[in-house]
């Protein structure tokens, strides 16, 4: 998209850099949680997940798709 537009650059990478960041914080989060349930099964319990994690992680999704929309239409 950057080099369709005459605009900077720099949004577009930041926003880059942040949907990275973000792709790499929901795998690890994901590989914890997977070990967490295995040991949790394996002695016969339940493991809840975060949920303060979960809804951080999740309102940094939306705020990043909303960030890229608006940059997209504006542009």
């Amino acid at each position: 998209m950057p080099s369709l537009t005459k605009g900077p650059r720099w949004p577009y990478t930041i926003l880059g850099a942040s949907f990275a960041v973000l792709g790499v914080v929901l795998v690890g989060y994901g590989l914890l949680r997977q070990r967490q349930v295995e040991a949790a099964i394996t002695r016969g319990d339940f493991a809840p997940p975060n949920e303060i994690l979960i809804a951080v992680l999740a309102a940094t999704s939306m705020l990043l798709g909303v960030a890229l929309l608006v940059l997209v239409v504006v542009s």
